[in-house]
């Protein structure tokens, strides 16, 4: 019985474009979320005023995070939270990133697949 639901146990040797874009905005959105909470946390003069509204609606949304034991949380929380408004935010995006990088994924795969072939395979005593 096969389950699925990883994002490399497709079937088919190809994976569509699509899924190639909604991995890129995922890598892109935690990326983001690095940088919002470094920025946090050093001040950054734009983007830490903006972090800590972000932060003080958080914590009047939900109370119990004023509860929360974790050294700077604030930060952490607002940078989860911008990572999350930016991939929400790139999802109606991802059929224009899939265009943009379906020709070029495609082609890297019939590069690779060609490589394989063209591969030797292995010998020796542990083969």
């Amino acid at each position: 019985m096969h389950l699925g639901g990883f994002v490399n146990d497709s079937p088919s040797p190809a994976s569509p474009p699509l899924r190639e874009a909604t991995s890129f905005l995922t890598i892109f959105a935690f990326l983001f979320g690095i940088g919002c909470y470094f920025a946090a946390v050093n001040h950054v003069p734009v983007f830490d005023e903006c972090l800590y509204g972000i932060a003080s609606i958080l914590y009047g949304w939900f109370p119990i995070l004023a509860g929360l034991k974790i050294p700077q949380a604030a930060q952490i929380l607002s940078a989860l939270a911008a990572a999350v408004m930016f991939f929400a935010a790139g999802v109606p995006f991802t059929p224009t990133i899939a265009r943009m990088c379906g020709p070029r994924i495609g082609a890297l795969e019939g590069q690779m697949r060609l490589f394989q072939k063209k591969r030797k395979p292995r010998t020796g005593k542990f083969s």
